[in-house]
């Protein structure tokens, strides 16, 4: 005789002893911010005691830890998709979850998980109840549609706080996620409030140096292998990287600023280096010629020398290569086109053109010449924005002086304030105008005269882009056998790329 084996509490599991009930368990949590899946443990743990109690058998367990089910999620759940293909299958007759937020908090999947289960006689069951639903009854699809709805309800809530949170922690000036290296911060001993954000001395002249080396145009690799060669410690231990150099290089609280929701935010934190260096250097990083992947790069090795596929050749516009000739007094190097329209000595044209760029370079009047085509609107476009949010501010100070709610003495000193603070700004926005490249070499306020030594400072990259910004440098084809000086406008033709500057 067939013993039957009845649950009371779920008359449609009722079975007979050889029947086995398979159960697909789920677990997850939304933020395991210990990263230790304890949460998703504590689940499973729970789940595998009401599978024993009631008899049935684990067919599979499904694990998404810190993985977000709301409609704002980020990433995919992974096993979520398993399990989903698992039930339409046909191959359990259980699914357990913890509760019924752990199945998602979007309401359209949660409809469709609902909806796949009675359409597959699925049972559902709620391990923090002790309670078995067959949605394929009316109450129980009801009861857990309620649940989907609230939870997604309560996803919307804590998705409007944290964005509230966020947008007044922007407004008042507060720095936001971990401290960023090369800072650090208080806090209130006993309350755990901010008290600050400071410069750290051991790490801020390290973030200050990685900025300078991009703006001499070095490589992050070469960057890379200087910090891990001297043995400065990596952000997250161990060592440095390429990609975590350009990362660090990219963040904008080292000029006290943070983006929200496309806005930018001043922060009351320390900046670890100007804006002139900042921008200079996201110039640097956003050039096309850095991107490896693009169809013009410069052919590997060209660059070993400083007008090597720099120079062009004015009958074909090919770029100048290197070759090395050989001459009854030795080998001599020579800058040819592919074409061999045009030879010229390598080392007189090197030499030529760093001399013209440096006389370039210490003419009086040449910032003010670049300066009037600005180059990196993004910068200036900030800065003209908080230019006039001064001024409307002086403004307003001036109404209120005007009606008698604001002292003389405090409109002036407030009115001074924010003067001084235009003219700085003001300061700011014309070294954002000039290329990158030439921002530590040219100033407004006083004629350099170390342009070449400056020069020398730059590395081979460096003073390539130097050379490519300022001019444009063709090599004329002459007679074979004649020999035409450089300084023949025939022989060297150089196209400048700015405004002509007064005489010096």
């Amino acid at each position: 005789m067939t013993q039957l084996i009845t649950d009371a509490a779920n008359p449609m599991l009722t079975r007979t002893a050889a029947d086995v009930i398979w159960v697909a368990i789920y677990d997850r949590v939304s933020d395991d911010r210990r990263q230790d899946e304890r949460s998703v443990k504590r689940q499973n743990v729970a789940n595998r005691k009401a599978v024993d109690s009631h008899g049935w058998q684990v067919f599979d367990t499904y694990t998404d830890n810190s993985i977000s089910a709301s409609r704002f999620a980020k990433k995919e759940r992974k096993d979520w998709g398993r399990l989903l293909a698992d039930l339409e299958a046909g191959r359990v007759q259980v699914l357990m979850l913890w509760e019924s937020s752990r199945g998602g908090r979007e309401l359209e999947r949660w409809a469709r998980l609902l909806n796949t289960c009675r359409d597959l006689g699925v049972l559902i069951h709620i391990t923090s109840r002790n309670k078995t639903y067959d949605v394929r009854n009316a109450d129980d699809w009801r009861t857990l549609a309620d649940d989907g709805v609230n939870s997604t309800s309560e996803s919307d809530m804590i998705s409007t706080r944290v964005r509230s949170g966020m947008l007044t922690a922007a407004e008042m000036g507060l720095p936001a996620g971990k401290a960023a290296y090369g800072l650090y911060r208080e806090y209130h001993p006993r309350t755990k409030a901010l008290l600050g954000q400071y410069a750290s001395p051991d790490e801020a002249p390290i973030v200050h140096g990685i900025f300078v080396r991009f703006a001499k145009h070095i490589s992050a690799t070469m960057i890379t292998k200087e910090l891990n060669e001297a043995g400065v410690p990596a952000p997250q231990g161990g060592t440095w990287t390429p990609a975590s150099v350009v990362q660090m290089a990219k963040r904008r609280i080292y000029i006290a600023e943070r983006v929200y929701n496309g806005l930018v935010y001043e922060v009351d934190s320390p900046t670890l280096v100007s804006p002139e260096l900042f921008w200079a250097v996201q110039r640097v990083l956003s050039d096309p010629k850095r991107q490896p992947h693009r169809k013009d790069k410069y052919i590997p090795g060209s660059a070993v020398h400083v007008m090597g596929n720099l120079a062009v050749c004015d009958v074909c516009d090919g770029r100048v290569r290197v070759n090395t000739m050989k001459r009854k007094r030795g080998p001599v190097r020579v800058y040819k086109c592919r074409k061999n329209h045009v030879s010229i000595d390598a080392d007189g044209l090197d030499e030529f053109a760093l001399a013209i760029v440096t006389d370039r370079l210490s003419r009086p009047d040449l910032f003010e010449a670049i300066a009037t085509n600005p180059t990196d609107n993004k910068a200036i476009g900030q800065l003209r924005a908080k230019i006039r949010q001064l001024g409307q501010e002086i403004t307003e100070a001036k109404q209120l002086a005007k009606d008698s709610k604001l002292s003389l003495a405090d409109y002036a000193e407030i009115s001074q304030a924010k003067r001084e603070e235009v003219e700085r700004l003001e300061a700011e926005a014309r070294m954002a105008s000039v290329p990158a490249t030439l921002r530590g070499l040219l100033t407004p306020d006083d004629r350099l005269g170390d342009i070449a030594e400056r020069l020398e400072e730059l590395s081979l990259a460096g003073l390539r882009e130097v050379i490519r910004t300022v001019a444009e440098i063709r090599v004329g084809q002459v007679g074979r056998g004649r020999k035409v000086p450089l300084t023949d406008p025939s022989r060297v033709i150089v196209r400048w790329r700015n405004a002509e500057p007064a005489a010096a």
